[in-house]
């Protein structure tokens, strides 16, 4: 069996790979703040829960994680809050970037997987890729990059074998966060039948979310493309093909359970994204294509929380 250690294993994404991957992979799961996550794979019979703070080097010394071979770490821990990061800089730094160093250096790891963020190529605009120039003033944004850098430092100094930084654009579905967009429109409009809904911004902005079992497949796509890897720092775009700016993702959303929504606009975003990406690693090297139409995916969602999934 595959050894994975999974890192913010009680998140979104995390909670994900533990219900769609593969039964073969035996999974190490680290969970921090989320005390009922022991209960969410207590039936899961592949998958082991350890609290662990992944800033805290006597938290991480004191489990008996640090006296295994993993196979693979997938990185999901961070501060998923972009706005968060700029009122507290340096504890976006702790959980997006020293947790990333401390495990490099306690954990025994071959293949790294990092999840970083399409965050990265803050103040850019139109098409962007990995070969574009960044230079990212967000606090958020800075860490995701600095943790890139890292990991590339790490296979030079033969810490890690392999490390493959996803640049991720973000997704939807079965335990997003109550404040996310997706989460929030498909209550709005599908569960509670309203027509009016909040945007925070202009609506101008772009988002290139794709649902999150499409994502958990390129997850699984990733981790057997670096199994006969040497060596080898990558790093590609992971995006959804149907590229939305905020105001029309509302508009489509409300579409779909015969809405018609009246938006409301107030404030501003510290993330006000105007680009998109182009690469085609995903689809060249690992053949993968996000599967799911925005309808179907949404649609999907709210059964989910009409059962009661949730």
């Amino acid at each position: 069996m595959k050894k994975i250690l999974l890192t913010g294993a009680s998140g979104f994404i995390g909670k994900n790979f533990i219900k769609y991957s593969p039964l073969e992979y035996e999974i190490y799961a680290i969970y921090n703040q989320n005390l009922d996550f022991p209960n969410f794979v207590k039936n899961r019979k592949n998958v082991k829960a350890y609290k662990v703070d992944l800033t805290d080097e006597n938290s991480i010394k004191n489990t008996n994680l640090v006296t295994i071979n993993f196979d693979v770490c997938l990185f999901l821990s961070a501060n998923g809050d972009p706005a968060y990061s700029v009122q507290y800089p340096i504890d976006d730094l702790n959980k997006n970037t020293i947790a990333v160093l401390k495990s490099i250096e306690h954990f025994k790891i071959d293949d790294f997987i990092y999840f970083s963020s399409g965050a990265v190529y803050d103040h850019l605009s139109n098409e962007v890729n990995p070969k574009s120039v960044i230079s990212p003033i967000l606090p958020y944004s800075i860490s995701k990059y600095s943790s890139e850098r890292y990991l590339e430092f790490s296979i030079m100094q033969k810490r890690i074998k392999n490390a493959f930084s996803v640049r991720f654009f973000g997704a939807y579905g079965e335990y997003e966060a109550d404040r996310k967009i997706y989460n929030r429109l498909v209550k709005n409009f599908g569960i509670e039948r309203k027509n009016s809904f909040d945007i925070r911004g202009d609506g101008e902005n772009y988002i290139s979310a794709m649902y999150v079992k499409d994502a958990v497949d390129a997850i699984i796509k990733t981790i057997e493309y670096l199994e006969d890897k040497k060596e080898k720092f990558i790093i590609a775009d992971l995006y959804s093909n149907e590229k939305l700016k905020i105001s029309e993702l509302v508009y489509s959303v409300a579409s779909f359970f015969k809405i018609e929504p009246k938006i409301n606009f107030f404030g501003s975003v510290p993330e006000y994204i105007e680009f998109y990406s182009n690469d085609d690693f995903y689809k060249k090297e690992l053949n993968f294509e996000p599967k799911t139409k925005l309808k179907d995916g949404i649609l999907g969602f709210y059964e989910n929380i009409k059962k009661g999934c949730l």
